[in-house]
């Protein structure tokens, strides 16, 4: 088999490298194999024949939510397994977030580090909720649209 994904393990107690590198190339389809499993985009267009509305959709919508937790969390992974390796400890970018009770719950299990450097630098320097509910509101909405800048307009 002619893969292009090459992994040298190394024999250590902490093997968590080498599982999030299989993990994020496997789940999000970035593997070279033989047969290259379709990603999500290439799912919704292999349905351009049908209408893209109803059930295709949330189909589509499902596996794309599991195709962005393996992207996001396999590189994590990947920084906290090496670090690791290094003798660098780095806290945990996801705690399981698709068994969250809550929307709530769910916020606080994605993407950790990052809505935590949101909060200690942005959302708490611009006074939180100290300062009344319509300074809270806004300060929420100036750390949400830093945050989506942030993303989208690809500052990492």
């Amino acid at each position: 088999m002619n893969n292009n994904l090459i992994i040298r393990a190394f024999y250590s107690e902490d093997a968590d490298a080498v599982t999030a590198i299989y993990r994020h190339h496997v789940l999000t389809g970035t593997a070279t194999f033989e047969e290259q499993p379709p990603k999500t985009e290439e799912m919704l267009g292999r349905l351009s024949g049908l209408t893209k509305t109803g059930f295709p959709v949330l189909v589509a919508t499902f596996f794309f939510a599991f195709q962005i937790y393996g992207d996001f969390s396999g590189y994590s992974d990947i920084a906290i397994g090496l670090s690791r390796l290094l003798g660098f400890d780095l806290m945990d970018n996801f705690r399981r977030p698709y068994f969250a009770i809550s929307l709530t719950d769910f916020w606080r299990r994605w993407h950790i580090s990052l809505s935590s450097w949101f909060r200690d630098y942005l959302y708490i320097p611009l006074g939180g909720n100290r300062k009344g509910p319509i300074r809270t509101y806004q300060n929420i909405f100036i750390t949400f649209v830093v945050s989506g800048l942030y993303c989208q307009l690809g500052w990492r």
